[in-house]
């Protein structure tokens, strides 16, 4: 069986993989404007928690597909605690510059029996992620009053099902990046008392999971949004607990999450029109590719997505 990658072309910003301020750096806005001019004009935006002003920019802004998913707006989003209702609490801090609609916890060790982080859900609804690809960024903003939380290798997923870990987009948040009990790429740290922001695109993310801990991020569950329930998990580690609870332990640590969306630069379909490969022969038409051969063909998109399969030795997968 061939496989063929079917490619488009991009416009992005170009971001490292290094530890540090490539992937995670202090911040006082929103970051919009920045993903506006990352996109160039054709883009798509899946927005969960952003302030009103931030979001205004992106619906004025030509060019743009917006899909508003905040919380508080869509119905079928929700930001909750983690692990159990008692386990954290909500608390008010000074949110980003222009913006009014964030998450913020207070972690209760003295209540909890295992951990005590957050999600923002989707609860059920059906949503179109099927554009979502390797030059896709997630930003999210995070703040913390908690050096322990800095230290620790706190979980940052994405877009996945509950306990379904596995091929999701995931990282820790760590102020070692040495840590050589991290079970997940660290990408950077948090900063007590200050607003960071975490901005890397899906194969940056791929790239460190599949290298560093054989974990291929699995992009077929983009074609099944109903089954994602966790647009995104912080999850501080276990060990914050009931009689033992402590400051050392992350007891009374605050956080909050803020400025959360995915935005994905569009780009237009590769000119390729004819492919000489070897002894097959590769005929790309507007709505059809064919090869020539008796092995069958597999079609990719550039986010490593399989979108047609055929095992006739002329085949016609459709495009459209």
């Amino acid at each position: 069986m061939r496989k063929f990658t079917l490619l488009f072309s991009v416009a992005i910003a170009s971001f490292g993989v290094a530890f540090g301020a490539e992937n995670v750096a202090e911040t006082t806005g929103s970051g919009v404007e920045e993903a506006l001019k990352a996109c160039n004009g054709n883009g798509i935006f899946d927005v969960f928690v952003l302030g009103e002003d931030a979001l205004q920019q992106i619906k004025n802004t030509e060019g743009i597909t917006l899909n508003n998913y905040r919380c508080g707006t869509d119905a079928s989003t929700a930001i909750e605690g983690g692990g159990n209702v008692a386990w954290t609490s909500e608390y008010s801090t000074p949110s980003l510059t222009g913006n009014d609609t964030f998450g913020s916890f207070h972690i209760n060790g003295a209540a909890c029996n295992w951990w005590a982080g957050m999600y923002i859900k989707n609860n059920g609804a059906a949503r179109d992620f099927s554009h979502i690809n390797e030059n896709t960024h997630i930003h999210v903003a995070l703040w913390t009053d908690s050096q322990v939380l800095c230290d620790s290798r706190v979980k940052v997923h994405f877009l996945k099902n509950d306990g379904a870990d596995a091929g999701a987009a995931q990282v820790n948040l760590c102020s070692n990046p040495d840590d050589m009990e991290a079970s997940l790429p660290i990408v950077g740290s948090m900063q007590p008392g200050k607003w960071v922001a975490l901005d890397m695109t899906y194969g940056d993310i791929a790239k460190l999971m599949e290298e560093d801990f054989d974990m291929p991020l699995d992009y077929t569950r983009f074609t099944n949004s109903a089954a994602m329930k966790e647009m995104m998990g912080f999850e501080p580690p276990s060990g914050q607990d009931g009689a033992n609870a402590s400051e050392a332990k992350a007891h009374k640590a605050k956080f909050c999450v803020d400025s959360f969306y995915l935005y994905t630069p569009k780009g237009t379909q590769s000119g390729i029109s004819d492919i000489n490969d070897g002894n097959d022969r590769i005929i790309v038409g507007s709505k059809t590719i064919c090869v020539t051969g008796n092995e069958g063909i597999e079609l990719y998109n550039a986010g490593g997505l399989m979108l047609r399969k055929t095992s006739d030795n002329i085949g016609k997968p459709r495009l459209g």
